[in-house]
């Protein structure tokens, strides 16, 4: 057997960025559809999705992972900042 089986597949920069907006908005949606705790609690799951982004960035040595983590920090901070009533 040839080494073809086992390819190692690597994820585009868009890829990347993609599906980790996408998470983003799946539990974002969520926080959304209950009380204001739930946008409170969303954004703090933001922060855990950009630690967790940053080392990926630092593991697999890719910029994409660092930019999806500060796209979802600074897309989250607006969110909360926007349903903040003064």
């Amino acid at each position: 057997m040839s080494g073809q089986g086992k390819q190692k597949r690597t994820y585009t920069d868009l890829t990347i960025l993609g599906v980790n907006l996408l998470i983003f908005a799946i539990y974002t949606g969520l926080g959304l559809q209950g009380n204001s705790d739930g946008l409170i609690t969303s954004f703090f799951i933001a922060v855990f999705h950009f630690v967790i982004c940053c080392i990926m960035a630092i593991a697999v040595r890719r910029w994409s992972w660092f930019l999806a983590g500060v796209l979802i920090i600074i897309i989250g901070l607006g969110t909360c900042a926007n349903s903040v009533k003064i």
